[in-house]
């Protein structure tokens, strides 16, 4: 993706979807030091496809960054990946974030994936994280939905101790 070794990548993974809330994302690395980037690996969602129209998860995040142009070099929008470079991409990040709103759901295929790897994580304080925090405690953090500056301060200050955590657990 051209990134320079000193560089500090952020990943959001999957169909894009109004309810993972990608400008929470863009939001936080406004917030960043430069070194910070921003992989948005997937595409936009299917069922928000509409004929002459922009998607509007992508159209939101093109107006954020058409607003704050100084962002336009440290996101990269990768498209769908096959399943082996979705995997590879996961497993290379330095930190996964999930900063959806709350929907119901039970699960996140990206959150279990991040678990099994390994991943640094981070994501917002959905109704899910009590049975992840049940099966994998103190293994990644959770910051309040729509808290962009709680976010930035938990990407700094991650602990690495909770992926020697996840480790121990996995192990």
């Amino acid at each position: 993706f051209g990134f320079k070794e000193e560089d500090i990548t952020i990943g959001m993974f999957g169909l894009m979807s109004p309810h993972k809330n990608y400008l929470h994302a863009l939001r936080t690395l406004n917030l960043l030091p430069p070194q910070y980037k921003l992989l948005v690996i997937g595409e936009a969602h299917h069922m928000s496809i509409k004929e002459w129209k922009v998607d509007p998860v992508v159209q939101e995040m093109l107006i954020f960054l058409d607003n704050h142009p100084a962002l336009a070099d440290r996101v990269v929008f990768t498209g769908k990946r096959d399943d082996e470079k979705y995997y590879e991409d996961l497993a290379n990040i330095d930190f996964v974030l999930l900063p959806s709103f709350e929907v119901g759901q039970s699960g996140s295929a990206t959150l279990s994936n991040a678990l099994e790897l390994g991943c640094a994580i981070l994501k917002s304080n959905t109704s899910n994280c009590k049975g992840y925090e049940s099966y994998f405690p103190n293994c990644f953090e959770v910051f309040d939905i729509g808290n962009y500056y709680e976010t930035k301060h938990k990407i700094i200050n991650y602990e690495k101790a909770k992926i020697n955590n996840l480790k121990i657990r996995t192990d």
